[in-house]
């Protein structure tokens, strides 16, 4: 969800996450589509989550009786990224948010099956990039 996050972030309106589980329209006027799932009724899913924890802690599991160990594995983590945290509560990341329940998560305990995160984009616009801003500055500072 946080790569999705992000995308959704950089690309703007440039970009749709496509919805798997409801009829869709492809233009105006025209009929609305049967949703891609309906061939697999079978299928277990759960909707994508739009709030998870990030933290170096976590990172770092199993070392909290040794302070020292604990903080070489720190130092030796890449940088957390903004992109890594969840979408902030301003108007944007609740529209983010509320988005990312199109994301799929078919989990192996609901269907004896492998895990898979499925999320699918539709290109809006023929171009994704109308400056030469680099990709890093879309996304927005970690929350304090």
């Amino acid at each position: 969800e946080a790569v999705v996050a992000a995308m959704l972030t950089v690309f703007g309106e440039a970009i749709e996450l496509v919805d798997l589980t409801h009829p869709t329209s492809a233009s105006a006027g025209e009929p609305l589509q049967p949703p891609p799932l309906t061939s697999l009724p079978l299928l277990k899913y759960r909707p994508g989550i739009s709030h998870w924890h990030c933290s170096v802690e976590a990172f770092t599991v199993g070392e909290d009786d040794d302070p020292k160990a604990k903080q070489d594995s720190i130092r030796r983590l890449p940088a957390l990224l903004p992109s890594m945290f969840p979408p902030g509560d301003d108007v944007a990341g609740e529209t983010i948010k509320s988005l990312l329940k199109r994301c799929l998560r078919i989990l192996p305990q609901d269907q004896d099956t492998g895990g898979f995160f499925v999320a699918v984009f539709q290109k809006r616009s023929s171009t994704l990039f109308t400056d030469s801003t680099p990709l890093h500055s879309s996304i927005p500072p970690i929350p304090s």
